[in-house]
């Protein structure tokens, strides 16, 4: 019986050695097989390109049991409705989905495959799709601290707000050296103000307040890798998490408060806050043009980082 042996560096395979010799892999920014050269690197014994859900766009000579994603485990079944295993599922790259049901349904879509986002995503084990790119980047359902400081860890913040206030939080998937990512923001907040007993002339009765802020999150080096957690860990990690990660207001309706704002658009504030996480423990530093402020909160915020955001905002008077 012939034996297979694949040659791997960091868990990627890079190649392998069967009955007709060494054979190498040239593959993408992904992981695909886009090519196998022999051992003198000169001669290509297979030739490939996929379209973005891991269908054959073209191919040449003969491959071996990894093509698309490949290298990242994803292995030729060559079932025609399922010819792809990957791991714990298997996968159909004609209809672009799971065969089976997702295990952290419903918190992600039942047999959608990467989130619709193949092209920058992959899913290791068919259970969590992460991004390469900004070192496991799991893009959750709502705001973002911007990343975390140790590979495959999702950047998760939000939590329900009960304010008069819509908060936006994108995550940008930013990795160099030891910046692990950044995020934008923005809150819209609307006051109204019972105005009863406020002095001619008449003052405004609402006013809206517009905040952007900018943030990047540096990461506390530890040496803890996400991918070393048992699996069952990690999934539950993820499940929780993603439940987590929506930032939303429920809207329960506006309560006039006591007040005689001014008509007309004046500038709100600008801040500058640093923020240290350490697993449950976040404290936050502050300081801007209203004051200075220091808030701890005790919560799952992620491994050991710091983030340093900067915000600004106008309100408007009517």
């Amino acid at each position: 019986m012939a034996v297979t042996n694949y040659y791997t560096i960091d868990g990627q395979m890079i190649g392998y050695k069967g009955g007709a010799g060494r054979r190498d892999y040239l593959t993408d920014s992904l992981g695909s097989v886009t090519a196998e050269v022999d051992q003198t690197g000169a001669t290509k014994t297979y030739d490939g390109r996929y379209k973005p859900y891991g269908s054959d766009l073209s191919s040449t000579g003969s491959r071996g049991s990894y093509s698309w994603v490949g290298s990242r485990g994803y292995r030729n079944s060559n079932l025609s409705a399922a010819n792809y295993y990957i791991r714990s599922r298997t996968y159909n790259s004609v209809t672009a989905t799971w065969t089976t049901q997702e295990l952290l349904w419903p918190a992600l879509n039942a047999y959608q495959y990467c989130l619709g986002m193949p092209t920058i995503l992959i899913d290791f084990n068919g259970t969590i799709p992460i991004s390469l790119d900004s070192g496991g980047y799991f893009p959750g359902t709502g705001g973002s601290s911007g990343g975390y400081a140790d590979d495959n860890i999702p950047p998760i913040s939000g939590g329900i707000k009960f304010d008069n206030c819509l908060h936006i939080d994108i995550p940008v998937p930013i990795r160099a050296g030891f910046l692990k990512g950044a995020s934008f923001g923005f809150d819209i907040c609307l006051d109204i103000y019972d105005t009863k007993c406020c002095k001619p002339p008449a003052t405004a009765s609402q006013c809206v307040t517009i905040k952007i802020r900018l943030g990047v999150t540096i990461a506390v080096p530890t040496g803890f890798d996400f991918k070393d957690l048992p699996e069952e860990v990690r999934m539950l990690h993820m499940a929780i998490s993603n439940m987590l990660a929506s930032s939303f207001n429920p809207g329960l309706g506006q309560i006039p408060q006591k007040g005689c704002p001014e008509k007309g658009t004046v500038f709100d504030e600008f801040k500058v806050c640093i923020k240290a996480c350490v697993g449950i423990v976040s404290t936050e530093f502050c300081a801007g043009t209203k004051g200075i402020s220091i808030d701890t909160k005790i919560g799952w915020c992620g491994f050991p980082s710091v983030k340093v955001t900067a915000q600004a905002g106008i309100k408007n008077c009517t």
